[in-house]
Formats: C-alpha cells, structure tokens, sequence
C-alpha cells in the first residue's frame, strides 16, 4: 500500500506571553462601544473585564483561547481602562463562559 504524503497541522494564531507596552495599548483598548455594550451584559468588574478580554482576544484570533493564555498585561490593561483595577485574571463557572462567547458573536 502507497504511503500517504504527511500533512503539516493546522497551526492557529496564538498570543505571545508578554507583549509591549504598545501591543497592549493598540490591541487591548477597549472602544467606547465596547465598555458601553460590555456593561450593559455584565454585572461585575471582574465579568466585565473577562468579557471585553474575551472580545478582543477573539478579535485578533478570530476564536476564543483559554483566558489563562492572555498575557498578564493585557488584563491588567483592560481592568484599568474600565475602571476595574482590582479585577484579577479572568475566571469562569458554570455556563457563563458559553453565554459570553454567545454574546461576542452576536456583537
């Protein structure tokens, strides 16, 4: 039987794990709709940066990556720009992850 060629895999884009200063500012601003249609869907700061990462994580990559792979300093910057500086790294329970990837696609 003939060997098949081998295939190279499919590599998706992914995030560096730091980025600079600059990176940060131009990929992780969020727009004034943004924050506008992020409050209005979220409760907390904390959901409301884990929203707003996840939009525009899924802007750059066109698919949703583990929260844990977003670089630190991407957080941070969206925690500040919303003006939920306290906020941590983004965590998910339950069905809220799914309802928010629903909500950005539907965005």
């Amino acid at each position: 039987m003939k060997e098949l060629p081998q295939q190279n895999p499919v590599v998706y884009p992914h995030l560096p794990s730091t980025l600079s200063e600059s990176d940060v500012d131009n990929i992780f601003t969020p727009r004034p709709l943004e924050k506008a249609w992020a409050l209005s869907v979220t409760y907390t700061g904390d959901t409301r940066v884990g929203i707003i990462t996840l939009l525009k994580t899924f802007e750059i990559l066109g698919y949703f990556p583990p929260l844990k792979d977003v670089p630190t300093n991407a957080v941070q910057h969206i925690a500040k720009c919303i003006g939920a500086e306290g906020s941590t790294h983004p965590t998910y329970v339950g069905r809220t992850l799914y309802c928010h990837h629903l909500l950005i696609l539907d965005f």
